[in-house]
Protein backbone atom coordinates (compact mmCIF):
# COMPACT_ATOMS: atom_id res chain seq x y z
CA UNK A 1 0.00 0.00 0.00
CA UNK A 2 1.28 3.43 -0.82
CA UNK A 3 0.37 6.64 1.29
CA UNK A 4 2.45 10.20 1.02
CA UNK A 5 5.63 8.91 3.50
CA UNK A 6 5.87 5.90 2.02
CA UNK A 7 4.42 2.64 1.52
CA UNK A 8 4.40 -0.58 3.43
CA UNK A 9 4.39 -4.21 2.17
CA UNK A 10 2.29 -7.25 3.86
CA UNK A 11 2.80 -10.52 2.99
CA UNK A 12 0.78 -14.37 3.44
CA UNK A 13 -1.70 -16.23 2.08
CA UNK A 14 -5.52 -15.38 2.21
CA UNK A 15 -7.60 -18.01 3.14
CA UNK A 16 -10.76 -17.64 1.53
CA UNK A 17 -12.91 -19.25 4.61
CA UNK A 18 -11.18 -16.92 6.81
CA UNK A 19 -11.65 -13.99 4.79
CA UNK A 20 -15.52 -15.04 3.95
CA UNK A 21 -15.91 -14.79 7.48
CA UNK A 22 -14.09 -11.59 8.29
CA UNK A 23 -10.76 -13.16 9.67
CA UNK A 24 -8.58 -12.86 7.23
CA UNK A 25 -5.17 -11.70 8.96
CA UNK A 26 -1.57 -11.34 7.04
CA UNK A 27 1.57 -9.98 8.19
CA UNK A 28 3.31 -6.99 8.12
CA UNK A 29 6.35 -7.39 6.94
CA UNK A 30 8.08 -3.72 6.02
CA UNK A 31 8.24 -0.47 4.68
CA UNK A 32 10.08 2.24 2.68
CA UNK A 33 9.75 5.75 3.99
CA UNK A 34 8.45 7.04 6.89
CA UNK A 35 7.49 3.17 7.65
CA UNK A 36 11.10 1.76 7.17
CA UNK A 37 10.68 -0.21 10.60
CA UNK A 38 7.10 -0.70 10.92
CA UNK A 39 6.02 -4.40 11.59
CA UNK A 40 2.36 -5.72 12.86
CA UNK A 41 -0.70 -7.29 11.01
CA UNK A 42 -3.61 -6.33 8.95
CA UNK A 43 -6.76 -7.46 8.80
CA UNK A 44 -8.58 -7.78 6.10
CA UNK A 45 -12.96 -7.05 6.49
CA UNK A 46 -15.28 -8.06 3.60
CA UNK A 47 -18.44 -5.91 3.44
CA UNK A 48 -21.41 -7.73 3.42
CA UNK A 49 -21.78 -7.55 -0.19
CA UNK A 50 -18.21 -8.31 -0.65
CA UNK A 51 -17.72 -5.21 -2.73
CA UNK A 52 -14.89 -3.95 -1.03
CA UNK A 53 -12.75 -4.77 2.01
CA UNK A 54 -11.76 -2.64 5.43
CA UNK A 55 -7.94 -2.72 6.20
CA UNK A 56 -7.30 -2.75 9.72
CA UNK A 57 -3.39 -2.35 10.59
CA UNK A 58 -2.47 -2.80 13.62
CA UNK A 59 1.43 -1.88 13.90
CA UNK A 60 4.47 -0.93 15.64
CA UNK A 61 7.08 0.71 14.77
CA UNK A 62 5.31 3.03 12.47
CA UNK A 63 7.27 6.63 11.79
CA UNK A 64 3.59 8.53 10.09
CA UNK A 65 0.05 8.83 11.74
CA UNK A 66 -2.87 8.56 9.10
Amino acid sequence: MRFPDGSITVNGDINMGEYLEGDAVMAVTGGTGAFRHISGEVALIPEADFSYSTLIFKVKNAGARY
